[in-house]
């Protein structure tokens, strides 16, 4: 999600709420980070393409100019453009979930075994 910190958040609720391991889930989180890093501007690029809200450019060299000509207006500008980035990882995270869990499924369903439940007797007196 192109939100820093949000994905922490999350994982702690989500981890309350179904008592999981918290620190298992937030050292996952931290783990992840890179991957959040390296997809955080995609997800802007494509919400930028997906509005058509093409006034915003994100290299380096504008970002610096706009942040040193306005800093108010700069940071208007990334915060609508990360908003876009936000509404789009919301849009394609369900599609990807769902495809990565149909992919995983054998997989988990062959390397973990879950002991069958046996029948109850019934007494009948």
């Amino acid at each position: 999600m192109p939100f820093f910190g949000f994905a922490s958040l999350l994982c702690t609720f989500v981890g309350f709420r179904f008592k999981l391991n918290i620190p298992a889930l937030l050292l996952t989180c931290y783990l992840v980070g890179p991957l959040h890093f390296l997809l955080y501007i995609p997800f802007i690029q494509m919400g930028i393409w997906a509005f058509n809200a093409d006034e915003f450019r994100l290299s380096l060299d504008e970002v610096i100019k706009i942040f040193r000509a306005d800093w108010q207006q700069a940071l208007k500008k990334l915060w609508f453009a990360n908003l876009l980035g936000i509404i789009m990882w919301l849009v394609l995270s369900a599609p990807i979930i769902g495809v990565i869990y149909m992919l995983m499924l054998p997989v988990f369903q062959k390397l973990v075994r879950l002991p069958r439940p046996q029948e109850e007797e019934i007494d009948i007196l």
